[in-house]
Protein backbone atom coordinates (compact mmCIF):
# COMPACT_ATOMS: atom_id res chain seq x y z
CA UNK A 1 0.00 0.00 0.00
CA UNK A 2 1.16 3.42 -0.64
CA UNK A 3 1.38 4.66 2.38
CA UNK A 4 0.65 8.55 1.29
CA UNK A 5 -2.21 6.75 0.31
CA UNK A 6 -3.31 5.18 3.44
CA UNK A 7 -5.13 8.37 5.23
CA UNK A 8 -5.99 10.53 2.86
CA UNK A 9 -3.93 11.20 2.11
CA UNK A 10 20.25 35.15 -12.46
CA UNK A 11 22.70 36.07 -11.22
CA UNK A 12 23.17 40.03 -10.40
CA UNK A 13 24.09 42.32 -12.49
CA UNK A 14 28.05 42.90 -12.10
CA UNK A 15 27.55 46.72 -10.89
CA UNK A 16 25.40 45.43 -8.21
CA UNK A 17 27.73 42.98 -7.51
CA UNK A 18 30.65 45.24 -7.28
CA UNK A 19 28.68 47.46 -4.64
CA UNK A 20 28.77 44.34 -2.46
CA UNK A 21 32.41 44.10 -2.22
CA UNK A 22 32.98 47.75 -1.23
CA UNK A 23 30.16 48.66 1.42
CA UNK A 24 30.76 50.27 4.69
CA UNK A 25 30.55 47.98 7.55
CA UNK A 26 27.78 48.03 10.09
CA UNK A 27 28.40 49.08 13.82
CA UNK A 28 28.79 45.21 14.47
CA UNK A 29 31.61 45.34 11.80
CA UNK A 30 30.19 43.51 9.89
CA UNK A 31 30.18 44.64 5.79
CA UNK A 32 27.04 46.42 4.52
CA UNK A 33 25.55 45.44 1.63
CA UNK A 34 23.09 47.37 -0.30
CA UNK A 35 21.18 46.10 -2.63
CA UNK A 36 18.40 48.64 -3.91
CA UNK A 37 15.08 46.84 -5.25
CA UNK A 38 16.42 43.17 -4.25
CA UNK A 39 13.89 40.32 -2.73
CA UNK A 40 16.16 38.33 -0.65
CA UNK A 41 15.21 34.88 -0.18
CA UNK A 42 16.53 33.19 3.42
CA UNK A 43 16.90 29.21 2.33
CA UNK A 44 18.68 27.44 -0.98
CA UNK A 45 16.27 24.45 -0.29
CA UNK A 46 13.15 23.66 -2.71
CA UNK A 47 11.14 26.09 -1.60
CA UNK A 48 14.09 29.06 -1.93
CA UNK A 49 15.01 27.96 -4.90
CA UNK A 50 11.51 27.51 -6.26
CA UNK A 51 10.72 31.49 -5.29
CA UNK A 52 13.90 32.49 -6.42
CA UNK A 53 13.50 30.82 -10.24
CA UNK A 54 9.92 31.73 -10.59
CA UNK A 55 10.60 35.93 -9.38
CA UNK A 56 13.96 36.26 -11.81
CA UNK A 57 12.06 34.46 -14.56
CA UNK A 58 10.29 37.68 -14.48
CA UNK A 59 12.40 40.19 -14.45
CA UNK A 60 13.31 40.54 -10.70
CA UNK A 61 16.53 41.06 -9.23
CA UNK A 62 16.70 37.80 -6.17
CA UNK A 63 19.59 37.03 -4.12
CA UNK A 64 19.60 33.81 -2.30
CA UNK A 65 21.28 33.35 0.84
CA UNK A 66 22.51 29.74 2.17
CA UNK A 67 23.76 28.68 5.53
CA UNK A 68 25.04 25.30 3.99
CA UNK A 69 27.90 25.27 1.68
CA UNK A 70 25.83 23.52 -0.71
CA UNK A 71 22.15 23.89 -2.06
CA UNK A 72 19.02 21.78 -1.84
CA UNK A 73 18.18 21.98 1.96
CA UNK A 74 16.46 18.70 2.83
CA UNK A 75 17.06 17.51 -1.02
CA UNK A 76 20.45 16.27 -0.50
CA UNK A 77 21.93 13.92 -2.26
CA UNK A 78 25.58 12.23 -1.24
CA UNK A 79 27.99 11.16 -3.89
CA UNK A 80 30.10 9.71 -1.49
CA UNK A 81 30.18 6.70 -2.97
CA UNK A 82 29.86 5.32 -6.53
CA UNK A 83 26.03 5.23 -6.17
CA UNK A 84 23.84 8.58 -5.59
CA UNK A 85 22.09 8.25 -2.12
CA UNK A 86 19.93 10.47 -1.11
CA UNK A 87 19.96 11.92 2.39
CA UNK A 88 16.47 13.15 2.85
CA UNK A 89 13.89 13.99 0.27
CA UNK A 90 13.70 10.61 -2.12
CA UNK A 91 10.61 10.44 -3.76
CA UNK A 92 7.82 12.06 -6.01
CA UNK A 93 4.89 11.15 -3.88
CA UNK A 94 2.48 10.84 -6.83
CA UNK A 95 3.61 11.57 -9.98
CA UNK A 96 -0.10 12.55 -11.91
CA UNK A 97 -0.57 16.40 -12.26
CA UNK A 98 2.73 16.86 -10.13
CA UNK A 99 4.69 19.41 -10.79
CA UNK A 100 8.11 18.06 -9.80
CA UNK A 101 7.53 15.25 -12.75
CA UNK A 102 7.01 18.45 -15.02
CA UNK A 103 10.56 19.23 -14.04
CA UNK A 104 12.05 15.54 -14.01
CA UNK A 105 10.67 15.20 -17.56
CA UNK A 106 12.46 18.55 -18.52
CA UNK A 107 15.18 17.47 -17.59
CA UNK A 108 14.76 13.60 -19.37
CA UNK A 109 15.82 12.65 -15.30
CA UNK A 110 15.58 8.62 -14.92
CA UNK A 111 13.04 7.41 -12.21
CA UNK A 112 12.05 4.31 -10.59
CA UNK A 113 8.52 2.97 -9.15
CA UNK A 114 8.52 1.78 -5.81
CA UNK A 115 5.89 -1.08 -5.31
CA UNK A 116 4.94 -0.71 -1.76
CA UNK A 117 3.26 -4.33 -1.91
CA UNK A 118 6.50 -5.62 -2.86
CA UNK A 119 7.99 -6.74 0.73
CA UNK A 120 8.81 -9.62 2.93
CA UNK A 121 8.32 -9.19 6.52
CA UNK A 122 10.29 -10.91 9.62
CA UNK A 123 8.61 -11.68 12.54
CA UNK A 124 10.35 -11.01 15.74
CA UNK A 125 12.35 -13.94 15.85
CA UNK A 126 13.93 -13.26 12.56
CA UNK A 127 11.47 -16.00 11.02
CA UNK A 128 10.34 -15.02 7.00
CA UNK A 129 6.49 -14.96 7.03
CA UNK A 130 4.40 -16.45 4.52
CA UNK A 131 2.43 -13.66 2.24
CA UNK A 132 -0.75 -14.25 4.40
CA UNK A 133 1.06 -12.86 7.09
CA UNK A 134 0.47 -9.53 5.81
CA UNK A 135 -3.15 -9.84 6.34
CA UNK A 136 -3.26 -9.35 10.05
CA UNK A 137 -0.89 -6.07 9.75
CA UNK A 138 -3.53 -4.77 7.44
CA UNK A 139 -6.37 -5.81 10.15
CA UNK A 140 -4.43 -3.35 12.22
CA UNK A 141 -4.22 -1.06 9.45
CA UNK A 142 -8.13 -1.08 8.81
CA UNK A 143 -8.51 -0.61 12.50
CA UNK A 144 -5.71 1.90 13.58
CA UNK A 145 -7.69 3.94 10.30
CA UNK A 146 -11.37 3.51 11.78
CA UNK A 147 -10.00 4.42 15.01
CA UNK A 148 -8.56 7.65 13.93
CA UNK A 149 -11.83 8.54 12.18
CA UNK A 150 -14.15 8.16 15.03
CA UNK A 151 -11.91 10.07 16.57
CA UNK A 152 -12.26 12.92 14.12
CA UNK A 153 -15.84 13.58 16.21
CA UNK A 154 -14.53 14.52 19.44
CA UNK A 155 -12.32 17.17 20.54
CA UNK A 156 -8.57 16.54 19.21
CA UNK A 157 -6.47 14.07 20.58
CA UNK A 158 -3.27 12.03 19.58
CA UNK A 159 -3.80 8.95 17.05
CA UNK A 160 -2.21 7.04 20.09
CA UNK A 161 -5.38 8.04 22.20
CA UNK A 162 -7.83 7.19 19.30
CA UNK A 163 -6.39 3.78 19.08
CA UNK A 164 -6.17 2.73 22.83
CA UNK A 165 -10.21 3.96 22.90
CA UNK A 166 -11.26 2.17 19.98
CA UNK A 167 -9.33 -0.93 20.60
CA UNK A 168 -9.25 -3.22 23.35
CA UNK A 169 -5.11 -3.32 23.72
CA UNK A 170 -4.73 -5.31 26.86
CA UNK A 171 -7.36 -8.17 25.18
CA UNK A 172 -4.23 -8.45 22.16
CA UNK A 173 -1.79 -11.05 22.53
CA UNK A 174 2.01 -10.37 22.95
CA UNK A 175 2.52 -10.91 19.50
CA UNK A 176 -0.61 -9.36 18.20
CA UNK A 177 0.60 -5.96 20.04
CA UNK A 178 3.62 -6.55 17.69
CA UNK A 179 2.18 -6.39 14.72
CA UNK A 180 -0.15 -3.42 15.71
CA UNK A 181 2.83 -1.70 16.76
CA UNK A 182 4.21 -2.81 13.81
CA UNK A 183 1.14 -1.21 11.76
CA UNK A 184 1.15 1.86 13.16
CA UNK A 185 4.76 2.58 12.73
CA UNK A 186 5.16 1.33 9.21
CA UNK A 187 2.20 3.15 7.87
CA UNK A 188 1.91 6.23 10.04
CA UNK A 189 4.83 6.95 12.16
CA UNK A 190 7.11 6.91 8.99
CA UNK A 191 4.88 8.61 7.12
CA UNK A 192 4.82 11.64 9.55
CA UNK A 193 8.36 11.46 10.93
CA UNK A 194 6.54 11.49 14.49
CA UNK A 195 5.09 8.97 17.19
CA UNK A 196 1.50 8.64 17.17
CA UNK A 197 1.59 9.96 20.92
CA UNK A 198 1.73 13.56 19.09
CA UNK A 199 0.18 13.00 15.82
CA UNK A 200 -3.02 14.91 15.62
CA UNK A 201 -6.37 12.64 15.13
CA UNK A 202 -7.79 15.42 14.04
CA UNK A 203 -5.77 16.87 11.10
CA UNK A 204 -4.04 13.24 10.47
CA UNK A 205 -6.08 13.71 6.73
CA UNK A 206 -5.07 17.14 5.82
CA UNK A 207 -4.00 18.30 2.51
CA UNK A 208 -4.38 16.57 -0.93
CA UNK A 209 -2.43 14.28 -2.42
CA UNK A 210 -1.37 13.43 -6.02
CA UNK A 211 -2.59 10.39 -7.95
CA UNK A 212 -0.65 7.67 -9.32
CA UNK A 213 2.88 5.95 -8.30
CA UNK A 214 5.46 7.59 -6.20
CA UNK A 215 9.11 6.94 -8.12
CA UNK A 216 12.72 7.53 -6.40
CA UNK A 217 15.38 8.95 -8.42
CA UNK A 218 18.47 6.36 -8.53
CA UNK A 219 20.85 9.22 -9.81
CA UNK A 220 19.71 11.69 -7.33
CA UNK A 221 17.17 14.01 -6.73
CA UNK A 222 19.75 17.17 -6.57
CA UNK A 223 19.06 16.98 -10.08
CA UNK A 224 15.96 18.56 -10.19
CA UNK A 225 17.58 21.27 -7.80
CA UNK A 226 20.43 21.69 -9.49
CA UNK A 227 18.72 22.54 -12.56
CA UNK A 228 16.43 24.76 -11.05
CA UNK A 229 19.17 26.95 -9.28
CA UNK A 230 21.11 27.51 -13.12
CA UNK A 231 21.64 31.14 -12.91
CA UNK A 232 20.81 32.15 -9.69
CA UNK A 233 22.60 34.14 -7.16
CA UNK A 234 22.99 31.86 -4.40
CA UNK A 235 25.35 33.17 -1.88
CA UNK A 236 26.42 29.88 0.53
CA UNK A 237 28.00 29.75 3.94
CA UNK A 238 25.84 32.36 4.96
CA UNK A 239 24.28 31.66 8.36
CA UNK A 240 21.73 33.90 8.98
CA UNK A 241 21.08 35.15 12.23
CA UNK A 242 18.96 38.07 12.05
CA UNK A 243 15.62 39.17 10.28
CA UNK A 244 14.80 42.80 10.83
CA UNK A 245 11.90 43.82 8.82
CA UNK A 246 9.78 47.20 8.97
CA UNK A 247 7.39 49.18 6.82
CA UNK A 248 9.65 50.26 4.16
CA UNK A 249 12.19 47.17 3.87
CA UNK A 250 14.25 43.93 5.31
CA UNK A 251 17.53 43.84 6.73
CA UNK A 252 19.39 39.98 7.11
CA UNK A 253 21.69 39.94 9.15
CA UNK A 254 24.66 36.78 8.79
CA UNK A 255 27.81 35.55 10.46
CA UNK A 256 29.36 38.07 7.76
CA UNK A 257 27.27 40.16 6.04
CA UNK A 258 24.59 42.68 6.33
CA UNK A 259 22.18 42.57 3.18
CA UNK A 260 19.11 45.42 2.85
CA UNK A 261 16.45 45.02 0.28
CA UNK A 262 12.76 45.85 -0.27
CA UNK A 263 11.34 42.21 0.51
CA UNK A 264 12.39 39.21 1.62
CA UNK A 265 11.16 35.47 1.46
CA UNK A 266 11.61 33.62 4.49
CA UNK A 267 11.90 29.55 4.06
CA UNK A 268 13.45 28.47 7.15
CA UNK A 269 12.13 24.89 7.97
CA UNK A 270 9.98 24.62 10.97
CA UNK A 271 12.24 23.12 13.02
CA UNK A 272 14.87 25.92 12.87
CA UNK A 273 11.94 28.88 13.48
CA UNK A 274 10.52 26.20 16.56
CA UNK A 275 14.53 26.42 17.93
CA UNK A 276 14.67 30.09 17.78
CA UNK A 277 17.89 30.14 15.94
CA UNK A 278 17.20 33.15 13.23
CA UNK A 279 15.76 36.26 15.66
CA UNK A 280 13.39 38.31 14.45
CA UNK A 281 13.20 42.08 14.68
CA UNK A 282 10.55 43.39 15.68
CA UNK A 283 9.50 40.18 17.25
CA UNK A 284 6.93 37.65 14.97
CA UNK A 285 3.04 38.57 15.30
CA UNK A 286 1.55 36.62 18.16
CA UNK A 287 -0.42 34.15 15.33
CA UNK A 288 2.80 32.90 13.45
CA UNK A 289 4.46 32.09 17.21
CA UNK A 290 1.27 30.68 18.03
CA UNK A 291 1.70 28.37 14.48
CA UNK A 292 5.12 27.68 15.12
CA UNK A 293 4.47 26.42 18.19
CA UNK A 294 1.81 24.48 17.25
CA UNK A 295 3.10 22.47 14.26
CA UNK A 296 5.28 19.48 14.82
CA UNK A 297 8.76 18.74 13.58
CA UNK A 298 8.99 15.52 12.31
CA UNK A 299 12.05 13.20 12.63
CA UNK A 300 13.18 10.46 9.99
CA UNK A 301 16.62 9.44 9.61
CA UNK A 302 18.21 7.03 7.59
CA UNK A 303 21.04 4.41 8.22
CA UNK A 304 22.32 3.46 4.42
CA UNK A 305 24.76 0.33 5.08
CA UNK A 306 27.32 -0.86 2.29
CA UNK A 307 28.01 -4.68 2.18
CA UNK A 308 31.10 -6.57 -0.23
CA UNK A 309 28.21 -8.25 -1.75
CA UNK A 310 24.10 -8.99 -1.44
CA UNK A 311 23.13 -11.68 1.09
CA UNK A 312 19.44 -10.77 1.51
CA UNK A 313 16.59 -11.52 -1.30
CA UNK A 314 16.82 -9.52 -4.10
CA UNK A 315 13.73 -8.98 -5.69
CA UNK A 316 11.64 -6.89 -2.74
CA UNK A 317 11.39 -2.80 -2.65
CA UNK A 318 11.32 -3.67 0.82
CA UNK A 319 12.61 -5.86 3.87
CA UNK A 320 10.16 -5.33 6.87
CA UNK A 321 10.88 -6.65 10.65
CA UNK A 322 8.48 -6.97 13.61
CA UNK A 323 10.36 -5.50 15.60
CA UNK A 324 10.65 -6.08 19.75
CA UNK A 325 10.39 -2.47 20.32
CA UNK A 326 8.40 -0.36 17.87
CA UNK A 327 9.97 1.08 15.29
CA UNK A 328 13.75 0.41 15.90
CA UNK A 329 15.13 -1.18 12.17
CA UNK A 330 12.08 -2.18 11.21
CA UNK A 331 11.52 -1.14 7.69
CA UNK A 332 14.16 -1.10 4.92
CA UNK A 333 14.68 -0.47 1.94
CA UNK A 334 16.61 -2.68 -0.71
CA UNK A 335 18.61 -0.31 -2.20
CA UNK A 336 19.94 -2.77 -4.70
CA UNK A 337 16.45 -3.27 -6.26
CA UNK A 338 17.30 0.08 -7.90
CA UNK A 339 20.56 0.17 -8.47
CA UNK A 340 22.30 -3.12 -8.40
CA UNK A 341 24.59 -2.04 -5.61
CA UNK A 342 24.94 -4.21 -2.49
CA UNK A 343 23.19 -1.49 -0.03
CA UNK A 344 20.60 -1.37 2.27
CA UNK A 345 18.89 1.72 3.76
CA UNK A 346 17.45 1.62 7.28
CA UNK A 347 14.83 4.50 8.26
CA UNK A 348 14.35 5.09 12.22
CA UNK A 349 11.16 8.04 13.03
CA UNK A 350 9.97 9.96 15.63
CA UNK A 351 11.37 9.47 19.36
CA UNK A 352 13.81 6.50 18.24
CA UNK A 353 14.86 8.18 15.47
CA UNK A 354 15.63 11.27 17.14
CA UNK A 355 17.20 9.30 20.49
CA UNK A 356 19.92 7.57 17.64
CA UNK A 357 21.32 10.92 16.79
CA UNK A 358 23.13 10.71 20.16
CA UNK A 359 24.82 7.09 19.58
CA UNK A 360 28.07 7.25 17.08
CA UNK A 361 28.35 6.02 13.96
CA UNK A 362 29.58 2.41 15.37
CA UNK A 363 26.56 2.13 17.77
CA UNK A 364 24.44 2.99 15.21
CA UNK A 365 25.92 0.24 13.18
CA UNK A 366 26.05 -2.20 15.48
CA UNK A 367 22.05 -2.36 16.28
CA UNK A 368 21.64 -2.19 12.44
CA UNK A 369 23.37 -5.50 12.24
CA UNK A 370 21.87 -6.61 15.51
CA UNK A 371 18.42 -6.66 12.94
CA UNK A 372 19.89 -7.78 9.76
CA UNK A 373 22.05 -10.93 11.64
CA UNK A 374 18.68 -11.88 12.95
CA UNK A 375 16.65 -11.61 9.51
CA UNK A 376 19.79 -12.53 7.77
CA UNK A 377 21.92 -14.54 9.36
CA UNK A 378 24.79 -14.60 12.29
CA UNK A 379 27.17 -14.86 8.92
CA UNK A 380 26.00 -12.03 7.78
CA UNK A 381 29.38 -10.10 6.65
CA UNK A 382 29.92 -6.46 8.30
CA UNK A 383 29.29 -3.33 6.47
CA UNK A 384 32.48 -2.06 4.34
CA UNK A 385 30.87 1.23 4.87
CA UNK A 386 27.89 3.58 5.99
CA UNK A 387 26.24 7.05 5.88
CA UNK A 388 23.91 8.23 8.54
CA UNK A 389 21.89 11.01 8.67
CA UNK A 390 21.21 13.31 11.64
CA UNK A 391 18.14 15.83 10.64
CA UNK A 392 16.97 17.19 14.21
CA UNK A 393 20.93 17.83 15.28
CA UNK A 394 21.57 20.00 11.73
CA UNK A 395 20.85 23.37 12.77
CA UNK A 396 19.63 24.08 9.13
CA UNK A 397 17.31 21.82 9.86
CA UNK A 398 16.61 20.64 13.20
CA UNK A 399 14.29 18.34 11.39
CA UNK A 400 13.13 15.92 8.48
CA UNK A 401 9.60 17.87 8.24
CA UNK A 402 6.76 18.82 9.37
CA UNK A 403 3.78 17.27 10.57
CA UNK A 404 0.18 17.45 12.17
CA UNK A 405 0.53 17.40 15.85
CA UNK A 406 -2.14 17.22 18.46
CA UNK A 407 -3.41 21.21 19.41
CA UNK A 408 -2.88 22.71 15.71
CA UNK A 409 -5.86 24.04 14.09
CA UNK A 410 -7.43 24.16 10.33
CA UNK A 411 -5.54 27.62 10.08
CA UNK A 412 -1.62 26.89 11.58
CA UNK A 413 -0.25 26.16 8.09
CA UNK A 414 -1.94 29.37 6.72
CA UNK A 415 -0.97 31.53 9.46
CA UNK A 416 2.82 30.28 9.27
CA UNK A 417 2.47 31.38 5.77
CA UNK A 418 0.88 34.64 5.83
CA UNK A 419 2.90 37.36 4.83
CA UNK A 420 3.79 40.69 7.37
CA UNK A 421 2.50 43.25 5.82
CA UNK A 422 4.37 43.83 2.12
CA UNK A 423 7.99 42.92 3.29
CA UNK A 424 8.56 39.82 4.60
CA UNK A 425 7.13 36.79 3.03
CA UNK A 426 6.88 32.74 4.32
CA UNK A 427 7.41 29.96 2.40
CA UNK A 428 8.31 26.15 2.91
CA UNK A 429 6.79 22.81 3.17
CA UNK A 430 5.29 23.47 6.58
CA UNK A 431 3.72 26.38 5.05
CA UNK A 432 1.69 24.24 2.63
CA UNK A 433 -2.29 23.81 3.12
CA UNK A 434 -2.58 21.28 1.04
CA UNK A 435 0.89 19.40 0.15
CA UNK A 436 2.48 19.65 3.48
CA UNK A 437 5.88 17.63 4.27
CA UNK A 438 6.57 16.85 0.40
CA UNK A 439 9.05 18.43 -1.95
CA UNK A 440 6.61 19.31 -4.43
CA UNK A 441 4.58 21.52 -1.20
CA UNK A 442 8.10 23.58 -0.85
CA UNK A 443 8.36 23.94 -4.68
CA UNK A 444 4.57 25.50 -5.32
CA UNK A 445 5.04 27.24 -1.71
CA UNK A 446 7.93 29.03 -2.95
CA UNK A 447 5.81 29.70 -6.37
CA UNK A 448 3.13 31.10 -4.12
CA UNK A 449 5.19 33.76 -2.36
CA UNK A 450 6.76 34.78 -5.08
CA UNK A 451 3.71 35.24 -7.54
CA UNK A 452 2.28 37.11 -3.97
CA UNK A 453 5.74 39.32 -4.34
CA UNK A 454 5.06 40.07 -8.64
CA UNK A 455 1.24 41.55 -7.30
CA UNK A 456 1.95 43.66 -4.79
CA UNK A 457 5.32 44.87 -7.75
CA UNK A 458 2.48 45.15 -10.21
CA UNK A 459 0.09 47.27 -8.46
CA UNK A 460 3.19 49.85 -6.97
Amino acid sequence: MNRRAFIQWVLLTTTATQLARCQPRDKTGHPETILPETILIVGAGMAGISAARHLQDAGHQVMVLEGRDRIGGRVWTSRQWETPLDMGAAWIHGVQGNPLTAIADEIDARRQVTDYNNAVLYATDGTLQPERAWGEIERFNVQAAQAIAAARSGPDQSVADAIAASIDLDSLSEAEQRQLAFAVNNQLEQEFAADISRLSAHHLEEGSAFGGDDVLFPQGYDALVNYLATGLDIRLNQTVTQIAYSDTGVTVTTGAERFEADRAIVTLPIGVLKQGDVAFAPALPEEKQAAITALGAGVLNKVYLKFPNVFWERSPDWISYISHAKGEFSTWLNIYHYSNAPILMAFNAGTFGQAIEAWSDAQIIDRAMETIRLISGQDSPDPINAQITRWHSDPFARCSYSYPAVGMTDTTRADLAAPIGDRLFFAGEATHSDYPSTVHGAYLSGQREAERIRQILATT
